[in-house]
């Protein structure tokens, strides 16, 4: 019987080492620096990772900007699109791309590398790192997992 018990542990501890080694950027992501941020990661089967960023404008409205195209692995860098599509149904239209989003892992949770700068063109045309829009068109945000 003692047998068992450790080999079900010393099983467990490995798949959960496994997991934690390779652990998927899918979930829900928070920035404790920006009070609000934050990133919703989901995974794709065979395509990869997408993104969904809510935010806002600076008349207070919100918004949100979603990836065009999947992330097969950390880092990579997506175009960021402002999607529209009629309420309860029909196609969605992404559009041309608002900006870019470069994604890393970092140890202590996941690095958001942003340009927005096509997102409030107005505002951010000319501006270099460090400009305003939703506080920033271009930076960096450092998050932490909320919820898988």
């Amino acid at each position: 019987m003692m047998k068992i018990l450790f080999w079900f542990v010393g099983a467990l501890c490995a798949a959960v080492l496994s997991v934690s080694a390779h652990a998927s950027p899918a979930g829900l992501w928070y920035a404790p620096a920006n009070d609000g941020a934050g990133l919703w990661v989901t995974e794709d089967m065979g395509a990869g990772h997408f993104v969904q960023w809510h935010l806002y404008r600076r008349d207070g409205s919100s918004a949100f900007v979603v990836s065009g195209e999947g992330c097969d692995k950390l880092p990579c860098i997506i175009p960021l699109h402002e999607p529209t599509a009629p309420f309860m149904g029909g196609t969605v239209d992404l559009g041309e791309p608002v900006g870019t989003l470069e994604l890393r892992q970092t140890d202590t949770g996941l690095r958001a590398v942003y340009d927005l700068r096509a997102f409030d063109p107005d505002n951010c045309t000319g501006i270099t790192p460090g400009g305003l829009l939703l506080n920033r068109c271009v930076g960096t945000i450092d998050l932490i997992l909320l919820a898988r």
